[in-house]
């Protein structure tokens, strides 16, 4: 029911370590009267069975996930001498989808060497700024090549700072062949080193 999508769609390990014991229980008997238990990724499967015990792990089964486009493109651009490497970050950044992580970046980068852009919105409460962060708003998703051979971009990234569950904005970077830079969890780094498309960072 809802109870069990918003369990495996946002957050898992940190709202499950916070959740108050009357909500996990609701959780743990939603996700019991299933007969199937079904997430996207072994990693959620195995974030939810460490953190409610009591769930049988023959009958939580991880289901395969992904897009479908209607054509597929190598937008990339080659950096060149003396020009910022040019980083596409889509969807809405905050603070958790690693707009620290840009800012920090961004900071240390005296030089002018990085400069990224942001095909989605930043979180406004965060307050922050710079020359070399750039907001281009939404996108549709039908629009997303379309937008990204505007940008003329190197590389993608995903930085956010926890494991995601499935990571549709990866799936998007490699829809139109812009390798992404991502952390090293357990969702995105594993579709990355299985596809060999993109680099895994460390993330300490």
């Amino acid at each position: 029911g809802s109870a069990m999508k918003r369990l495996i769609t946002s957050s898992t390990r940190v709202k499950l370590l916070y959740a108050p014991a009357s909500q996990l229980r609701t959780l743990i008997t939603a996700i019991d009267r299933t007969r199937k238990r079904k997430v996207l990724p072994f990693s959620a499967r195995t974030t939810i069975l460490t953190h409610l015990p009591g769930i049988e792990p023959d009958r939580f089964h991880v289901i395969p996930h992904g897009r479908n486009f209607q054509q597929l493109a190598i937008l990339r651009q080659r950096p060149r001498h003396g020009d910022p490497l040019r980083i596409l970050v889509p969807g809405n950044i905050s603070m958790a989808k690693g707009l620290g992580i840009i800012r920090a970046l961004l900071d240390r980068d005296s030089a002018g060497l990085l400069e990224f852009h942001i095909l989605g919105n930043i979180d406004p409460t965060q307050g922050i700024s710079h020359p070399r962060l750039i907001q281009h708003g939404a996108y549709k998703r039908d629009e997303f090549a379309q937008r990204v051979k505007a940008l003329s971009v190197h590389l993608g990234a995903v930085f956010s700072i926890w494991d995601e569950t499935y990571c549709h904005t990866l799936t998007e970077l490699w829809s139109v062949g812009v390798p992404p830079l991502v952390f090293d969890f357990p969702t995105v780094a594993g579709r990355v080193r299985t596809s060999e498309a993109g680099w895994v960072l460390p993330h300490d």
